[in-house]
């Protein structure tokens, strides 16, 4: 055989070899992109959202599984997918444990938050079936590979590593190319309801409905995106729009008291366990269909900024000198104070909370430097956290001054949940302080009756969230005998608002018969306490005191500041005070990334998830109108954020 031939002869070889390598990656990224795209699929089915441009994702899948065509080793290249696939499958079973307890989803910045999540987290919330598909999908794929590699025969010819890097730039190029161009073509323009908005906003503020446009992969992608790439546009500070009402100034000089109920849901009002609480709602101002569902960090943060911002997590780790406040509204005039029984660094309270403009700020150890049983540094979140009641006690000489103006502004934790029958949990507590046997009593009165009747878990359950709540009313009622001895009740405003609904095993949901899917039935599920007290107040209202407008914790600091007669610039907040003749009944919740009012609900601002047997086309059309000016107030407020960075 001549030279040439043997050349020939040769080259064949390796040409047929090369083939070989093609075939055999091909055939373990087709499994990759096979179980890829069931976990995604998956995804989707549970968070009940259906991908518009899947084909943007299988792109992605193909860009990071090319780089199996620069392994010689079959065994090498199924390790790296298997990994991949791996991810897929915790991906798939965080969103899906998300969606169970919050309606919400995975994004990047709840990477700030994981320390936190992994103190409060609790096993229970975990959806046992779709963990078990995860794990039994990721062992089927893990077997089918093995048998595929176990009946691929191993090439005889070694390829140099830039043959393989050459086979990897054309598919990974290739891919890249096609995946930029779909990408600009998707996002290029974001248009709700005919009016454009910035991609940073489309992503961070309606993520659902990013995530269901862009894919899940594609979404991640498009987060990052909007953290590492900043806009070119040069922000401007919105106009001072002063508002005013027939109110203002109505409660000019008086002091305030604002609480924000962990947990703090209508159905433990009860005027035989809970009257001081009940007097409150009786007397003053009660908003009967104020709804929140957001974390607690979240309305704590409205409560005390009227705004949170949708960019990402920032603001906690940066210096931020931001003015509209309500604490650095009032700093000049009145003595600014926050108190929660935790530790400063749960929610990065010990930094936020001075960004805030709080001149003082009282958290675990400054409220009881003593040891105490349940504290180790932190809480074991059993449910054996100090009572209200007695935190309360130590909080009153920090929070009411006699001969200064104040606002104090107190976070409650002890009806935070779990509400377990065990001896980790403020049970013993409760009975020994009697609140059980107030419960029977009351129920035997017929003064009182637990929702869970008939079963027995979920009975007990109950009648602990209502001792919870019989702690908090002891509490409060201590706030008022201190006001009352210092005669300051007439000069101070009381407000009380609840941050999220009872969510702890599934309360919210248990109580209506409703699944997870079934979340958006906001007028069934996400109804929470606002009452505003005060005797003049009282008074003025006294013939119209019960509000029937849908309302929100974004009310509270634009209306306080209304009453208070503070000028405040509209751009400022996200509501305007619920005196104004302009103000927008809806709520936008951060956790669900939805707009939504009792009887609409959506997640994109133009289309619906929910609405209302009753609704009128009329309602639709104006609910979608003020959609439009809520995210249009939401991306000023973005804004806002930006350019007050110190």
């Amino acid at each position: 055989m001549d030279i040439s031939a043997k050349i020939k002869l040769v080259y064949v070889e390796r040409v047929k070899a090369m083939s070989g390598l093609i075939k055999q990656k091909i055939g373990l990224l087709s499994t990759y992109l096979l179980f890829g795209l069931i976990f995604e699929l998956l995804t989707f089915y549970n968070l009940g959202l259906t991908p518009t441009y899947l084909i943007l994702d299988i792109l992605i899948f193909l860009l990071v599984g090319s780089l199996i065509f620069l392994f010689q080793s079959n065994k090498v290249a199924f390790l790296y997918l298997m990994i991949l696939v791996g991810l897929l499958d915790v991906l798939f079973v965080t969103n899906v444990t998300m969606m169970k307890v919050f309606y919400d989803i995975f994004s990047f910045d709840k990477i700030f938050l994981i320390n936190l999540v992994d103190d409060v987290f609790d096993w229970r919330f975990i959806p046992l079936k779709d963990l078990f598909i995860g794990i039994m999908l990721l062992i089927v794929y893990v077997v089918l590979n093995i048998i595929y590699l176990y009946n691929t025969k191993p090439l005889k010819i070694t390829y140099s590593i830039v043959k393989r890097v050459q086979l990897f730039l054309i598919i990974f190029l290739g891919t890249l190319l096609i995946f930029i161009t779909g990408i600009k073509v998707v996002s290029k323009n974001i248009y709700i309801n005919g009016v454009q908005f910035p991609d940073e906003l489309y992503v961070t503020s309606l993520k659902k409905s990013a995530f269901q446009h862009y894919g899940m992969l594609t979404f991640y992608y498009k987060e990052i995106e909007t953290f590492l790439v900043e806009e070119n546009d040069e922000i401007e500070t919105p106009p001072l729009e002063l508002r005013k009402t027939d109110y203002y100034g109505l409660l000019k000089g008086k002091n305030i008291i604002t609480i924000m109920i962990e947990s703090g849901q209508e159905m433990a009002i009860n005027e035989y366990l809970t009257p001081t609480l009940y007097r409150l709602r009786g007397e003053g101002l009660y908003f009967a269909e104020n709804y929140s569902i957001n974390k607690t960090n979240v309305s704590e943060h409205i409560g005390i900024v009227g705004s949170y911002p949708t960019i990402n997590y920032a603001f906690l780790i940066e210096n931020y000198n931001l003015p509209f406040t309500l604490p650095r509204i009032l700093n000049d005039k009145y003595v600014t104070s926050y108190f929660h029984d935790n530790n400063g660094e749960f929610y990065y309270r010990d930094v936020l909370l001075k960004q805030l403009g709080f001149e003082h700020i009282y958290l675990h150890d400054d409220l009881f430097p003593e040891n105490l049983p349940n504290w180790n540094g932190k809480w074991s979140w059993t449910g054996n956290y100090t009572l209200d009641s007695k935190t309360v006690e130590r909080i009153i000489p920090h929070m009411i001054k006699e001969d200064e103006l104040f606002y104090s502004f107190w976070t409650t934790l002890s009806m935070h949940g779990p509400y377990d029958d065990d001896e980790f949990s403020n049970r013993d507590t409760f009975i020994e302080l009697g609140y059980f046997d107030l419960i029977e009593e009351a129920e035997s009165l017929g003064l009182w009756s637990n929702p869970f009747k008939g079963d027995a878990t979920g009975e007990f359950q109950f009648k602990y969230y209502q001792a919870a709540m019989m702690d908090l009313d002891v509490a409060v009622q201590k706030i008022i005998d201190a006001l009352t001895e210092k005669s300051l009740l007439e000069d101070t405003i009381i407000i009380l608002y609840g941050d999220h609904q009872a969510y702890y095993h599934d309360f919210h949901l248990r109580l209506h018969d409703l699944t997870t899917q079934q979340s958006y039935r906001v007028d069934l599920l996400y109804d929470t306490i606002l009452y505003m007290w005060n005797p003049i107040l009282n008074e003025t209202f006294k013939d119209n005191r019960i509000i029937t407008t849908f309302t929100s914790p974004y009310i509270i600091v634009p209306t306080l500041l209304d009453l208070l007669g503070e000028e405040y610039g509209a751009n400022w907040y996200m509501s305007l005070s619920v005196f104004d003749k302009d103000y927008v009944p809806i709520f936008y919740s951060h956790q669900q990334n939805a707009l939504m009012t009792n009887r609409l609900y959506s997640i994109d601002g133009e289309t619906l998830i929910y609405q209302a047997d009753d609704v009128t086309e009329q309602e639709i059309e104006t609910f979608l109108q003020n959609s439009l000016i809520i995210l249009e107030r939401q991306n000023k407020i973005n804004k806002l954020y930006k350019i007050n960075q110190e």
